[in-house]
């Protein structure tokens, strides 16, 4: 179902900004919102967060999640700030079959060196000092999608590029 989706979506000329923000905001039963598969193929929120970060944006963050590089710019406070976007996601048993929803809640994750808690906040912008209220993944869907985004459309462009003529940009 997940793959149909994805082949459908493409197939119909969905747009990419519309593509993302349904693959990133999936909630509801699994059999009418097959994008939601997505938090059950990747179901840790820091895998998440590094697999849509290198899909959607043609960012890598998952050798922040142990440690900062000296010549990486991304920090592990960068790596938990998206983690922090997917740890509301979960899955129950419901009368249509599996269900995912967003938890009310869901914990900051800390830094493992200092314990502090770091709020979801997306790459590249300040750290906040709370996560955002209601559904995490919105905001970041937002972010994401804007023509403020440096990556997003970017990422488009280069993976376009290497289809059409072999090779990417980047």
């Amino acid at each position: 179902e997940y793959y149909d989706w994805i082949r459908d979506s493409f197939a119909s000329n969905k747009p990419f900004d519309q593509f993302a923000r349904e693959l990133l905001t999936a909630e509801g039963p699994l059999s009418q919102q097959s994008a939601g598969y997505l938090y059950k193929v990747v179901p840790k929120p820091g895998e998440t967060a590094s697999v849509v970060s290198q899909v959607l944006l043609g960012v890598r963050i998952e050798c922040a999640q142990c440690h900062h590089h000296p010549f990486d710019r991304w920090s592990q406070a960068d790596y938990l700030g998206m983690q922090a976007f997917f740890v509301q996601p979960k899955f129950k048993a419901g009368p249509r079959g599996e269900l995912l929803y967003v938890a009310d809640k869901g914990a900051d994750p800390a830094h493992p060196r200092t314990g502090e808690r770091i709020p979801a906040h997306p790459l590249g912008q300040a750290q906040p000092e709370e996560s955002p209220t209601g559904d995490r993944r919105r905001s970041l869907a937002e972010w994401m999608t804007t023509r403020d985004n440096p990556w997003f459309a970017r990422n488009v462009a280069n993976r376009a590029w290497e289809y059409l003529l072999g090779g990417g940009v980047v």
